[in-house]
């Protein structure tokens, strides 16, 4: 996923970089030479005091700097032009990770990876002109509180954040596809579900799994509240009272298939941000308890396909009506429309519709 993620935003930024770049001259672009050798040998040159222009430069291409290295996107790599004219040529990109080619006039981009990203530490400063900063954050705001705040954002031309409005939005970073959520791959039939629970009573109708047990929405003492109302089976770290089970994601799918509810508690509770805990509960056939990003709705396959947390006054009342639907087979089906092969339209979200 680091690697995928993290290419991308390599690349996702080079259309805006190349085409201002072309249109303002394209320089370097008489060179033949090794575009990473005639780099070195420049900032040779540059570091004992000669100044050096783009125009003077034989570095045939533009340069991105990783400045905190994420992906293993390095290397001479075929740059999307975007706006680019039929007659215009395709035009490659100089990925590169040592800091100090950051000087270079043709250092167009410098990117950043959000976890690692320290305004206290050196920064490639002062700034280019007509150079881009870039930032990658596929994670939560806990991880880098600084990110919350207009100033720092703005410190960046283009964003590839959890964030809808980011230049290029990772919100569904975690979902392969609408095909993930539609298919039946780990599905158990309710029927199978509730001879389960009849041949088995240790087993619980909700499901917890969760090893994070530090967290900014304090999703242990949710949890620990809504046990006193029903049994829930914790197999993570976290409010454990199951064997630990096996990390393998196929065995992690299937045992949670079994069941009718599965917890699905964000990190932290931001817009926008939606991860695996909701979209593999969906994905194996089981109704999340959801709690997280205000705006889920948007991102749900149907208008009813979570239990979301905010719409109970409390817990206890929360806890009745898994109860009722624990009970009640026709209400609880409403809930897995998206498995329903019987439906014409099975995914009404909007946002969901071409994933």
């Amino acid at each position: 996923m680091q690697l995928i993620v993290g290419g991308a935003v390599a690349l996702f930024i080079a259309p805006t970089v190349i085409y201002n770049w072309w249109h303002g001259g394209a320089s370097g672009m008489n060179s033949n030479a090794s575009p990473g050798r005639a780099l070195k040998a420049e900032m040779d040159r540059i570091d004992a005091g000669e100044m050096l222009t783009a125009e003077m430069s034989e570095v045939s291409m533009p340069v991105l700097l990783w400045w905190t290295p994420f992906s293993a996107t390095k290397g001479r790599r075929k740059c999307p032009m975007g706006r680019r004219k039929k007659k215009e040529p395709e035009v490659e990109c100089l990925f590169v990770s040592d800091r100090r080619f950051a000087v270079h006039p043709m250092a167009k981009a410098v990117l950043f990876y959000g976890s690692d990203f320290e305004p206290s530490a050196k920064l490639p400063l002062p700034r280019h002109r007509d150079q881009s900063w870039a930032l990658l954050h596929e994670e939560s705001p806990k991880n880098t509180m600084l990110f919350n705040h207009a100033p720092a954002i703005e410190l960046f031309n283009h964003t590839a954040t959890f964030r809808r409005a980011s230049d290029l939005p990772l919100t569904l970073q975690h979902l392969s596809g609408n095909s993930t959520l539609l298919g039946n791959k780990f599905t158990v039939s309710l029927e199978e579900k509730n001879r389960l629970r009849r041949e088995e009573p240790g087993l619980a109708a909700v499901a917890y799994l969760q090893s994070n047990c530090d967290n900014p929405v304090d999703r242990d003492a949710f949890v620990f509240e809504l046990m006193r109302h029903l049994r829930v089976d914790s197999y993570g770290e976290c409010m454990n009272n199951k064997p630990t089970m096996d990390r393998d994601e196929a065995a992690t799918r299937r045992l949670l298939a079994k069941y009718k509810f599965v917890i699905a508690v964000e990190n932290a509770a931001c817009s926008d941000y939606v991860t695996e805990k909701l979209w593999r509960a969906l994905e194996v056939g089981t109704v999340p308890i959801y709690h997280g990003a205000e705006n889920v709705r948007d991102y749900l396959p149907r208008k009813k396909s979570a239990i979301l947390v905010r719409d109970f006054k409390n817990v206890s009342e929360l806890a009745n009506h898994i109860k009722m639907l624990d009970a009640n087979d026709k209400a609880y089906m409403e809930y897995l429309g998206h498995k329903d092969k019987t439906r014409k339209k099975r995914i009404s979200s909007k946002l969901l519709r071409y994933a």
